[in-house]
Parts: C-alpha cells; sequence; structure tokens
C-alpha cells in the first residue's frame, strides 16, 4: 500500500524551501553583513559572549534577530490554531508563506544600514518555515538548516552499510538530498546577492510564490479527490 503525505510534504515543495533556506543564508552574509540569520544558535552564542565582555551593543544586536525567530515560531503556530478552529479552503501553510513573502519583500527594500533589520526579517521567516513545514515525505527534515539533516542522514548511511537494509539509504538520501539543495540555494544566494544586492530577496519572493500556487493546486486536487472516494 502506498502511503500518502500531505501537500506540504511533497519533495517538489521541499526541494524549493531548502533552495530558498540556503538562499536566505548566503544572502544575509554576503550581503547584509556577515552573518548567518538563518543559524539562532550562532546568535545566540555571540549574545552571551557580547553579555560576557559587557557588550550592551552586540546583545541588542543578536538578541533582536533571536526574538524575531521566536516571533517567527507564534505567527506559524498562532495561523495553524486559527485555520483548525475555523476551516477554509485555504492551506494555513499558504497564509505562513505568505508572510514569509512578505518578510523578504520587504527586506530587498531596505539599505545597508538597516541590515539588523533585515536580517532580523530572514530570521523571522526562518522561525515560519521551520516549523510549518517540518517534514519531507514523511521525514523530519528542516529545510533551513543542515546540522540535524546531516546527523539523522549519516546515522542512516551507517545503518544501511551495517544491516544493508533500503529503507535506511531512501532516507539518507532524503536529508542528504535536501542539504544538497541547500547547498544550491547557497550557491544560487551568493551569485544573485552579489550582482542584485539587496534586491536579490526578491527571488526568494518568487520561489515561495511557487511554492504556494504549487500547494494551492495539490490541495485542491487532494479535495477533489476526498469528494469522488466520499461519493462511491
Amino acid at each position: 500500500m502506498k502511503k500518502e503525505f500531505e501537500t506540504s510534504e511533497s519533495m517538489r515543495i521541499g526541494i524549493l524551501l531548502a533552495i530558498c533556506g540556503g538562499f536566505m543564508d548566503a544572502y544575509s552574509y554576503t550581503g547584509r553583513g556577515g552573518v548567518f540569520a538563518n543559524a539562532e544558535t550562532g546568535n545566540i552564542v555571540l549574545l552571551a559572549i557580547s553579555l560576557g565582555n559587557h557588550n550592551l551593543r552586540g546583545v541588542f544586536h543578536y538578541l533582536v534577530p533571536i526574538v524575531s525567530f521566536a516571533v517567527g515560531v507564534m505567527i506559524s503556530q498562532h495561523v495553524k490554531i486559527i485555520r483548525k478552529n475555523r476551516p477554509t479552503r485555504l492551506h494555513w501553510r499558504q497564509i505562513t508563506i505568505f508572510f514569509e513573502m512578505i518578510a523578504m519583500f520587504i527586506a530587498g527594500f531596505l539599505p545597508q544600514e538597516y541590515n539588523l533589520i533585515a536580517n532580523s526579517l530572514i530570521s523571522l521567516t526562518c522561525g515560519i518555515q521551520v516549523v510549518t513545514f517540518a517534514k519531507v515525505r514523511g521525514y523530519a527534515i528542516s529545510t533551513t538548516m543542515c546540522t540535524g539533516n546531516l546527523k539523522v542522514g549519516t546515522m542512516n548511511l551507517n545503518m544501511y552499510l551495517a544491516t544493508k537494509d533500503s529503507s535506511y539509504a531512501r532516507k539518507c538520501l532524503h536529508y542528504y538530498g535536501c542539504i544538497m539543495f541547500f547547498v544550491l540555494g547557497a550557491i544560487m544566494g551568493d551569485f544573485f546577492t552579489r550582482r542584485l544586492n539587496a534586491s536579490a530577496s526578491f527571488i526568494v519572493v518568487g520561489l515561495l510564490l511557487i511554492a504556494n500556487i504549487l500547494m494551492f493546486f495539490n490541495h485542491k486536487n487532494s479535495e477533489r479527490k476526498s469528494d469522488e472516494q466520499s461519493g462511491n
């Protein structure tokens, strides 16, 4: 029996979001002051160093994107709760993608002196995406960072080498595949940011729009199939 997955867990959307994740990290590093706005662990470490050195300006500099990430998580959960209590034909994940698009659209207009705000908007987007799209074809995969994917992918590779069970190989390929598309997104992000500067974030907006459209049509198709099955 073929296992069914939610529309948001499809490979096509997972690939697009992984490319977006890599693109945003390269964009923030290349064009927004040499920081990785997706990686809050690094911000927390730098926040701790600033605290230890009594650097209040540094504390604020790293605290803002951390809080923005947390706000993104809250937005995602809040939209999910509201939409589950008030179901509509528009999937709640499509609404969260809309918030991501707005954040990256605004970032594209911000000059260099507002890099803190731009990076905070990217952190907000990351917080939304990491909660909203937590799985690809049933596997718990992150499309905004690679550490967890590298860990789980390598564990499955090791299990395959030890047992020759093909299911471990499939899992490994999913996790390593996500890393590969994240890397592709980072290459694209660096390339376009060097040429388009801040406006490169509009490419992320376009990719998110494509993901949103794919979800819309897939969601409609799923509803149609459900209606047909209930009518039989």
